[in-house]
């Protein structure tokens, strides 16, 4: 019985979410209840078909808590996600390569993890909004004869405003942190554990929810994590069959700083209540990461919404998200 409550669950969740959004459609009665019945059956039908789908036969035959000690490499490891990710690869015993801009900061986290875990600790500042920095960092890595296994993509931002309203360096910054290093590290860690005679990895890239929708008033930094959800994913399956993987998490509304420096900390999604700590996100992904599950969303309130988007008319999405997004 245990085996049907989560498909159960999310039907009831769909049913509800959509029935309240086209509530405020004026639409007739039978529009609305014709929709909600699809809705549920699209998804009944949806859960059957993924059961049959071979998307799981990647998973690694070890789940990473069962590795030997490893070395990971952690971006923006200075505070929030990046830090407790930290904190829970060290738990594990392996060691790290933390990746920020402040020296002090990562300095600080060292003594912290070495004494508390007593591992090794590699603590590298440098900017990865700066092309060829993300290259930088791997040359360092190879320098001092380190082999990062696990891979922790976390370091990104973003900013409020139109489009044209916030600088050309700024969107670009975002590109350059969001997407370019995140790909190069990526590429340089992974080629390099394929070259190794038993390869074996993880690569987890922090996504978030804004990834699978569009975003007025964020239009770069939605666009960046649409970007990461999808090569994250292409990745997870071109692995197929090795012991590498790839994991993207997307999170939704998290107590980081990120809020303050993309300037949307008294947004609504940011004041809805439904805003996670960073050590929850981190908890609960990391055993989704040690799994090997190509795609995982943070908690049932991001989750479930997701299910609906195909049957909210676009120009109400629009509407929806600039609302979520600007401060009241």
């Amino acid at each position: 019985m245990q085996q049907y409550a989560l498909p159960a669950a999310k039907v009831v969740l769909v049913a509800a979410y959509v029935w309240l959004v086209y509530n405020f459609i004026p639409v007739g009665f039978v529009f609305a209840l014709f929709s909600l019945a699809f809705a549920v059956l699209y998804t009944v039908v949806l859960d059957q078909l993924i059961k049959l789908l071979p998307v799981a036969k990647f998973k690694p035959s070890v789940p990473l808590h069962e590795w030997p000690k490893s070395c990971a490499l952690v971006t923006g490891a200075s505070g929030g996600l990046g830090y407790e990710y930290a904190k829970l690869l060290a738990a594990d015993g392996h060691d790290l390569v933390l990746v920020a801009r402040s020296a002090d900061k990562l300095d600080e986290i060292k003594k912290e993890l070495e004494a508390q875990y007593g591992i090794n600790v590699k603590v590298i500042a440098k900017d990865l909004t700066k092309p060829g920095a993300a290259r930088e960092v791997f040359d360092e890595v190879q320098r001092s004869n380190l082999l990062t296994e696990l891979l922790v993509n976390n370091a990104g931002f973003g900013a409020v405003g139109d489009f044209t309203l916030i600088s050309f360096e700024k969107n670009m910054e975002m590109v350059q942190l969001n997407i370019v290093a995140l790909t190069e590290l990526t590429h340089l860690v992974v080629r390099r554990l394929l070259q190794e005679g038993k390869p074996r990895g993880r690569v987890m890239n922090i996504s978030s929810g804004a990834g699978f929708v569009p975003g007025p008033g964020m239009a770069v930094y939605f666009a960046t994590k649409a970007y990461v959800t999808s090569f994250t994913e292409a990745l997870a399956q071109e692995l197929s069959g090795t012991e590498i993987t790839a994991t993207v998490i997307c999170p939704g509304a998290t107590a980081t700083n990120f809020a303050e420096v993309a300037g949307n900390k008294n947004s609504l999604i940011f004041k809805s209540g439904n805003v996670m700590t960073a050590e929850e996100v981190a908890r609960t992904s990391y055993r989704a990461w040690m799994l090997g599950e190509p795609v995982y969303i943070t908690g049932v309130a991001n989750s479930a919404p997701l299910y609906v988007l195909p049957f909210i008319p676009r120009a109400l999405l629009y509407k929806l998200i600039a609302f979520l997004n600007s401060s009241h």
